[in-house]
């Protein structure tokens, strides 16, 4: 990091408005067609390298402090790449540069040698060789052997998943892979962006951001808040977050053109080569922001919310992630002494190489106070053996049964069949009273009536039929063996693999999070324990459940079945209105809740 760049980012957090991220595209030529991508049908004139390095003069001069090489096409194509890059770097401009993975070693071997600060390889899945549409084959996944075993100190790698319908329940298998083949590399999650605009796709490639929740890697890179966003996003037809294209951030084309973001070009034709461009971009009439219905392109949406004082916390935990590998001293000393001791660990040997050796000592004795404090203060308590979980995990089930006389319920169930490309949507009102009998009734229906009579009302009346003998169904150690996989720090939960002791209608074999300060279940992923039809070859699920005053509600289902010769079924649920009534007087006898 330069001088430069820190003093424009501290600039930014006074002055949110000032240019400080640049989108350069150096060519839209790309040797892939992806299917979710559209540059290709756009083509620019490129301005040859001297011009090049005059544009990012300019976006010097403007007071940029990063610049992003990518919105366009495969940067690696144009033979310049390096030279425009070091000249950016010699600017004192953080720069980045993301590829698709798929050029001549001999390129990647000249990036590695260039000044570059963080290199990007745009991967979509690790199985198959589905190049033109999700980023797959042997071609990206040997770039990435190659980057992540020869990065030089001090430059990072990247892989940036954009995830769509195709790889919604590949996301845990590739973070997976990941962390095992390219421990130097962290992984960032991008929803697929939907709607009008030059770069968004259509509507069927969309789903649901659930995975930014359920998902995680020791190497992914996630954030709190472009969570919450990405799920805003999802759950509306117009998301306004405040977007500042065209001010403190926007694109420059391959021929120089000025567009406010990538997917909307300026107002009025603007060149970051004309004379009067500064003065002329200030005027520019921004308005189109308002008519935009919004997205969650990572490169602008974190560039912007993070100089949000509320966002901080999630800022430094990003840096956490990007600094540290999992496993690592410094991760070890942060998560049993707390992060006060954990940064300490890793600035005391770059704080050696920097000071005179008559210091160390001293700098011990601090680092030795400060891990003492924290030890005292900040010590987790240790996590809790499996058998443990597992008992309060039964104790909390029984304990909300107990308590819980009744609940009302407004869903959504929303059911589509991509090879007859038919849906069908049922609002329903749902009663719980205790201790098992559960009712329904619809409200609205549309769509194919067929859909709704043979596959949401049949799930309405399984529901019924699960609630009326809740010992099938319940996740306990009767109908389940469990294996603790892991502990998520993020998450606070415990994280088991179920497998069902008899393969029943109602149970399920994949793993659920046990939440570690109530000890309720609040996710469930995975697939039913036995085959619902001969037509079904494989069906996958993810069901999460929310805390409404002390007891655990589902509040969203996500299911995915493969069927023999009419192609994927989707089925969602969307819970909420919750009303319910307690028996105990140690529970709130009374809360509604709308989500």
């Amino acid at each position: 990091m330069t001088g430069k760049f820190i003093q424009r980012t501290l600039r930014n957090v006074v002055l949110p408005k000032r240019p400080y991220f640049a989108h350069l595209a150096l060519t839209h030529r790309c040797n892939l067609k992806c299917r979710f991508c559209h540059v290709t049908e756009t083509s620019f004139a490129e301005l040859d390298t001297e011009s090049m390095c005059k544009a990012i003069d300019v976006l010097d001069e403007m007071g940029v402090g990063v610049l992003s090489i990518s919105g366009g096409g495969e940067p690696l194509l144009r033979d310049d790449f390096d030279t425009i890059i070091n000249h950016a770097v010699e600017r004192g401009l953080y720069v980045k540069l993301t590829s698709n993975g798929t050029m001549p070693r001999s390129k990647y071997e000249r990036l590695l040698r260039s000044r570059i600060d963080e290199i990007g390889i745009s991967l979509d899945g690790v199985v198959g060789h589905d190049l033109p549409f999700s980023h797959v084959g042997s071609p990206i996944l040997s770039t990435l052997r190659f980057l992540n075993d020869n990065l030089p100190s001090g430059k990072k790698l990247t892989i940036n998943v954009t995830v769509s319908q195709a790889n919604h329940d590949q996301v845990q298998g590739i973070l997976d892979y990941c962390a095992e083949h390219y421990p130097r590399t962290r992984v960032w999650l991008n929803p697929v962006v939907v709607g009008e605009g030059a770069l968004r796709t259509s509507a069927p490639i969309r789903t649901a951001p659930d995975y930014l929740r359920r998902c995680n890697g020791g190497t992914r890179l996630s954030a709190g808040f472009y969570t919450a966003g990405a799920e805003q996003q999802y759950g509306a037809e117009k998301f306004n977050w405040g977007c500042l294209a065209g001010d403190q951030f926007f694109d420059v084309k391959p021929n120089g053109d000025f567009w406010l973001c990538q997917d909307q070009p300026s107002p009025a034709p603007l060149n970051v080569l004309q004379p009067d461009f500064a003065e002329e971009r200030k005027r520019l009439d921004k308005g189109v922001r308002r008519d935009c219905s919004g997205c969650v392109y990572s490169c602008y949406y974190m560039v912007q919310q993070s100089f949000r004082p509320v966002n901080w916390p999630d800022v430094a935990l990003l840096w956490w992630q990007s600094v540290t590998a999992p496993g690592s001293v410094q991760r070890r000393i942060g998560d049993r002494f707390g992060w006060v001791a954990g940064l300490c660990a890793f600035l005391m040997p770059r704080l050696a190489q920097r000071v005179p050796a008559s210091f160390l000592p001293v700098m011990a004795v601090a680092v030795a106070l400060a891990f003492g404090g924290v030890a005292r203060s900040e010590t987790r308590p240790a996590q809790l053996p499996a058998e443990t979980v597992l008992d309060r995990m039964e104790e909390a089930g029984q304990r909300q049964q107990a308590t819980l006389e009744s609940w009302s319920s407004t869903r959504v169930y929303t059911a589509a069949n991509t090879g007859l490309r038919k849906s069908a949507t049922v609002k329903a009102h749902v009663d719980f009273a205790s201790p098992a009998r559960k009712s329904y009734a619809v409200v609205e229906r549309q769509g194919m009536g067929f859909i709704v009579d043979h596959v949401i009302r049949p799930i309405l009346d399984a529901e019924c039929e699960s609630a009326a003998d809740r010992a099938q169904s319940d996740i306990n150690r009767t109908n389940y063996e469990f294996r603790l996989v892991r502990f998520e720090e993020g998450e606070n939960a415990y994280v088991f693999e179920a497998t069902p002791r008899v393969p029943k209608k109602f149970l399920f074999r994949g793993r659920i999070w046990v939440d570690a300060g109530t000890f309720g279940v609040r996710r469930v992923l995975g697939s039913p324990a036995t085959r619902p039809s001969m037509w079904v070859k494989h069906t996958e699920f993810t069901h999460e459940y929310r805390e409404f005053g002390g007891f655990w509600l589902p509040v969203l289902h996500r299911s995915r079945a493969e069927l023999r010769a009419i192609g994927t079924s989707t089925l969602e649920i969307d819970y909420g209105g919750y009303t319910w009534q307690a028996r105990s007087a140690t529970v709130p006898t009374l809360t509604s809740a709308v989500r």
